[in-house]
């Protein structure tokens, strides 16, 4: 006897689909891993390189090819972003000073810039170290939520959509931070920092508000925040959090692997464009800037890069570019020091970290400032004065549990900031508007030169500061977020 079912056709085509659809991606995945290999093999016969050297070209080439494929299909691109970060300043970059700025270099003696340790000695942790972090972040023992609806049906559906007066409200609220910031106490200037950071939940608003005219509000508020990065000189929270706003913001749109590539290259190439100028823009607004505008500097500076490509491509140019981007000078050095100059710390600065991320500084007055300054002049004995720099997830790693300990560590990092972003994306299917917060409260955690109280720090607190905004920005000003 044979039975059938009415919704036996439908059941067919929808597994034919997906059975498809499977396929589809395996293939891509068999396809981007062979291709990685070839390119791989051929770069290390090329240059000579070691084998984790080696390894670490095909780290590269493989999660690029993984975020060009992601991107706008899935918001765990994110994750696979901060991987690729990983390998170029900790992986990639150090093995350009292995093998062309070395110690023998004259720009590497002139700027002191030399990798501190061996090729082997630097890698036989640095790899393993980096892999156990991606691995952390990929580990299958949660279930994975991407967003709700496509952003088309977040948009039609108007579940982001705000009454106008809510972003000039938030925007209104940054200006008057960011007047208040050099005039507050220590103790509340995260705070301030963070109400500043409203202009750019405020752009996101306007983003979805919808109506033809709220464009031209959109476009003002996109220049006020260029021109704050511009009158300070910091690019890197632009950039980050307009980079996790697109992985965001794109979702659902299936834009072709080609154009995914070229545009990604080249986001690349203008942030390596304003690596290539930040420098000499710093120097320009500090010592005075004989009566031009920002703009006017930034724009000079971009332009000559353009007009003199043999001084934009200079060797010096390269190398000052490189030493930006090598954050695995700063773990060479711990590793140097760690612990034949200063013992382990055994978990000491994670500690305090944990413990500084929720306690209020008028409780503790000497408690850490997150930047990472701290560690630098206890583990490496540098005094940094007015320099902003840090050891970074690596650095910390190894100097409070060693390299097998340390990986361990950030293995365990890596998987309970995967649970974290998890658990914000699944808040979203609850609280639509929440997508819109995510780019500040994650901007922080992209930059993998950070350490982990910069980190916790800023998760924990901004966190709770838009906790607070939800309940009582509606109490103040009858409207929700």
């Amino acid at each position: 006897m044979e039975f059938y079912s009415p919704n036996f056709a439908e059941h067919r085509v929808i597994f034919e689909r997906d059975y498809f659809v499977f396929m589809e991606r395996m293939m891509g995945n068999v396809i981007g891993i062979m291709v990685t290999i070839f390119v791989t093999i051929y770069l290390g016969d090329t240059w000579g390189v070691s084998n984790y050297q080696t390894l670490s070209i095909f780290l590269l080439i493989f999660l690029f090819i993984k975020i060009v494929r992601g991107f706008g299909q899935t918001v765990w691109v994110f994750l696979d972003v901060i991987s690729l970060l990983l390998v170029l300043t900790c992986l990639i970059t150090p093995m350009v000073f292995y093998l062309h700025f070395t110690e023998a270099h004259f720009l590497t003696r002139l700027w002191v810039k030399a990798m501190p340790i061996s090729s082997k000695e630097y890698y036989d942790y640095a790899f393993p170290a980096s892999l156990s972090l991606i691995a952390g972040f990929n580990l299958p023992l949660i279930k994975r939520i991407n967003l709700k609806y496509k952003i088309k049906e977040y948009i039609n559906l108007s579940l982001l959509k705000r009454p106008i007066r809510v972003s000039f409200l938030l925007i209104l609220i940054s200006l008057f931070a960011t007047f208040m910031f050099p005039f507050v106490s220590e103790g509340v200037k995260f705070f301030i920092f963070l109400m500043i950071k409203l202009s750019f939940v405020g752009l996101f608003y306007l983003f979805f508000s919808g109506t033809r005219m709220n464009y031209i509000w959109l476009l003002i508020a996109g220049v006020l925040l260029i021109t704050q990065a511009l009158q300070s000189g910091m690019f890197g929270e632009l950039i980050f959090i307009t980079l996790i706003f697109l992985i965001l913001f794109t979702i659902g749109n299936n834009y072709s692997f080609i154009f995914k590539t070229v545009m990604i290259l080249l986001g690349i190439c203008i942030i390596f464009l304003i690596q290539s100028i930040k420098q000499d823009y710093r120097v320009q607004i500090t010592e005075g800037k004989n009566g031009q505008s920002y703009f006017s500097i930034f724009s000079t500076l971009i332009s000559s890069r353009f007009s003199n490509t043999n001084d934009a491509f200079s060797e010096e140019r390269l190398f000052h570019i490189a030493d930006r981007f090598n954050q695995g000078r700063l773990v060479a050095h711990v590793i140097k020091r760690v612990p034949a100059v200063v013992p382990f710390a055994n978990g000491e600065t994670i500690t305090t970290s944990l413990i500084a991320s929720v306690v209020p500084r008028f409780l503790w007055l000497n408690k850490p400032k997150a930047g990472g300054k701290q560690n630098i002049e206890k583990i490496l004995g540098w005094n940094l004065g007015n320099t902003s720099m840090n050891i970074g997830l690596l650095g910390e790693s190894f100097a409070n549990f060693g390299a097998f300990w340390g990986c361990l560590f950030l293995f365990i990092y890596g998987f309970l900031f995967q649970w974290c972003y998890n658990f914000v994306i699944k808040l979203s299917h609850k609280h639509p508007t929440v997508i819109i917060w995510i780019p500040i409260l994650f901007f922080q955690a992209i930059g993998v030169e950070n350490d982990v109280l910069t980190v916790v720090n800023h998760l924990i607190k901004t966190g709770f500061f838009v906790f607070i905004m939800y309940r009582i920005f509606p109490m103040i000003f009858k409207i929700k977020l």
